[in-house]
């Protein structure tokens, strides 16, 4: 038997000299936060000579560009998406988000046929009101309920493409938007040149335009270089782990060259089913050969799960087992706007977590912490009151260095602030209460924040 902990964060950032532990972590993609969300360098030139080739109507040439695997198909549909936002006058962070949900949604393929009732390229459901079949696989017609619904967001503008675009998509994987934030980017700059004056000149919010250079790059450590966990480990004397969804070969070298100074390093992965819900690809069997080339004293496997069948435990154990790979689960938890509109209840979704418990359990030694977790999950998706204050003994820091005490919360302040703003943050009490997001670190300040 395998022992399993719950989640203890991502990009973790523990002292050298403190009694409790601290950690700082970066937020990512899915429950098994990723470094940088999972996004992936990109190309720009070589996606401008794509854009440029297809809507020219030459060949789209030899030039492959992940993402991009049908240029011919995808890129028109871009453009209509862009195109859209240009005539409604939405900003470029906006268009960078449209095309952004296009990619994790479609693929940027106007598609006939999805999770239940879902089509087009942004995946919206006739039965949830988005309009009829034959409408929301118009790309005209789509894209402009997608910005319909972004406008409606207040403050849209100042969130994260993924947090901007979970917003209106009510996804179960809210943090799968992200690892397209590059290539959204490359392609908004390149059929800005298509279209009228005002689409080249469109900007953020607040009236600066975009430069590619700063979208378009990963800026929270895939390049693992000095990154704002970095620069906080070396202002508190920490040392640093990662958690990754590291996959290609450029990838997973740059983290097997600095492997050797992690304490630990993470990678995440999906079950079957929550792949199949989140139209993921990142399997067990491709996070365990990342961490078979990493060098470092601690080694986990992070696995996001939803309906696991007998068999699928099975593998996963016979998959970990005699590599000294440690085991870290995290259930999907779908929130009660997802789970409506996929016509399903909070007690739907209880039941599908206690089926996947017991098979994980026939391979897997679940630690206590663990299965209290499960309990005080539940406990808060069914209860209406009031939860108790969010403060782990973790940090967390997204991608744009707002380090925060809890990982969903509101409150927080900048890495790149000074030092006693920093300290005065630390210091300060909880505001955020504890949701189902949060629930396996942000515990009650009686209870062991740290798995068992």
């Amino acid at each position: 038997m395998i022992k399993v902990g719950a989640i203890a964060g991502a990009v973790a950032v523990a002292p050298l000299i403190l009694v409790a532990p601290l950690a700082v972590a970066l937020i990512g993609s899915s429950n098994a936060q990723a470094a940088c969300g999972g996004q992936q360098g990109v190309d720009t030139a070589a996606v401008a000579g794509q854009v440029e080739s297809v809507l020219k109507g030459s060949s789209s040439g030899s030039v492959s560009v992940p993402g991009l695997d049908d240029p011919k198909e995808q890129v028109p549909n871009a453009k209509a998406i862009q195109a859209t936002g240009v005539a409604m006058k939405v900003p470029v962070r906006g268009q960078i988000v449209a095309l952004a949900t296009a990619l994790q949604e479609s693929g940027l393929r106007n598609l006939d046929y999805g999770d239940r009732d879902s089509l087009g390229l942004f995946q919206q459901r006739p039965s949830q009101g988005w309009g009829t079949p034959e409408q929301v696989r118009d790309p005209v017609y789509a894209s402009t309920k997608f910005y319909e619904g972004l406008l409606e967001v207040s403050g849209w503008e100042s969130m994260t493409v993924t947090q901007a675009a979970q917003a209106v998509q009510a996804s179960g994987f809210p943090d799968a938007y992200a690892k397209w934030e590059p290539l959204a980017t490359a392609l908004q700059t390149a059929i800005s040149s298509a279209l009228p004056p005002a689409g080249a000149n469109a900007s953020r919010a607040g009236g600066t335009p975009v430069p590619a250079a700063l979208d378009a790059g990963c800026t929270d450590g895939t390049a693992f270089g000095p990154i704002p966990p970095v620069r906080l480990a070396l202002q508190f004397g920490m040392t640093v782990s990662m958690v990754t969804s590291a996959r290609s070969e450029v990838e997973v070298s740059a983290l097997a060259k600095v492997g050797h100074l992690l304490t630990n390093v993470t990678v995440s992965a999906d079950s079957q089913g929550a792949m199949a819900l989140g139209r993921t690809t990142r399997t067990a069997a491709s996070a365990v050969a990342t961490l078979d080339a990493v060098d470092t004293p601690s080694k986990v496997l992070h696995l996001t799960y939803w309906d696991v069948d007998d068999e699928e435990a099975a593998q996963l154990a016979d998959l970990v087992a005699g590599t000294g790979i440690d085991i870290q689960l995290s259930p999907v938890l779908l929130s009660e706007s997802a789970l409506r509109r996929d016509g399903r209840s909070i007690q739907d979704s209880l039941m599908q977590r206690a089926r996947d418990t017991a098979a994980l359990d026939q391979y897997f030694r679940l630690s206590n912490g663990y299965r209290s977790y499960l309990d005080d999950l539940r406990q808060l998706q069914l209860s209406k009151e009031e939860s108790h204050p969010c403060r782990s003994a973790t940090l967390y820091m997204s991608a744009d260095g707002e380090v925060r005490h809890c990982p969903y919360g509101a409150s927080e302040v900048s890495v790149h602030a000074p030092r006693t703003e920093i300290r005065a943050f630390l210091d300060a009490p909880a505001t955020d209460r504890v949701g189902p997001d949060c629930a396996a670190i942000c515990r009650p300040a009686s209870r062991d924040c740290a798995a068992a």
